[in-house]
Formats: structure tokens, C-alpha cells, sequence
């Protein structure tokens, strides 16, 4: 379900949790395999990137508690720190139309943490999508 990534210039290990079929936990295991992380005192950033089907809010307690997404951070409207959703496991949705998301940019944005763990909660019929963000790097 999740595989990790190592990409040039983040720090962090990167792990994409996607299934080819909805229902199957992927998101229940991105919210387990971050608090416990958080338990091993990694610092851990869960990113919400189903668009259309955004539950990981609610999966680590942050039930709409966002102000900014990550396509305030990408479009200049919000800082990074704003945008992210603080606590045992950090939070921060991606808010994009499917099919849009600037990897790249995010990428950058992504370069900047200090986090020890990225985890990416992304949709599962969009096998497109998650090859780019999987093999994007610089």
C-alpha cells in the first residue's frame, strides 16, 4: 500500500499510500502509519491528496479544521506554517482539481521542511496522477 520514495533535496522519506481500489484502507493505514511515527518521535506531515474524497482530516482529528491548503501555499496566498494543521501527526490538504496538481512546485515547497516523514493520502483511480507524483524528481 505505501512505497517509499527517496527524493533528491527532501530530507524526508516519502511514502505514497494508494490502492487500485477505493475502500481499501489506504487512508485509515496513511493516519496509523503516521501516529505511529509520531509515537517513535518522528516528525511526521500527513498530505491529503484524494481531492475529491479528502477524509484524512477527519482520520487524524483535524475534522475541518484547515484554513489554508496546500494550493494557498502554491498559488502565494498562504505561508506553509498557515497552511499546515498542527499535532501529533501534522496535517495539510492539497485542495486541487484532479488532474491539476503542479508537482513541481509542490516539490519546491516540500524542499523546505524539516519534517522526517512526508505521508501522501492519494486517490486511487488515478493511476496517471500517482505515477507523476511517484517518479517526479528533480
Amino acid at each position: 500500500c505505501g512505497t517509499i520514495f527517496d527524493w533528491e533535496g527532501i530530507m524526508a522519506q516519502v511514502v505514497v499510500f494508494t490502492s487500485p481500489k477505493g475502500g481499501s484502507g489506504a487512508t485509515f493505514a496513511c493516519a496509523l502509519t503516521g501516529l505511529m511515527l509520531a509515537e517513535s518521535s518522528k516528525r511526521v506531515l500527513a498530505l491529503d491528496m484524494c481531492f475529491d474524497r479528502c477524509t484524512l482530516d477527519f482520520a487524524l482529528g483535524f475534522q475541518n479544521e484547515y484554513i489554508y491548503t496546500l494550493a494557498d501555499v502554491l498559488n502565494g496566498d498562504a505561508t506553509l506554517e498557515e497552511a499546515v494543521c498542527t499535532g501529533r501527526v501534522d496535517f495539510l490538504r492539497a485542495d486541487y482539481e484532479v488532474g491539476t496538481f503542479p508537482c513541481e512546485k509542490a516539490m519546491e515547497v516540500l524542499r523546505e521542511t524539516d519534517y522526517d516523514f512526508i505521508l501522501i493520502d492519494t486517490q486511487s483511480f488515478n493511476k496517471e496522477f500517482v505515477q507523476k507524483l511517484c517518479v517526479n524528481t528533480p
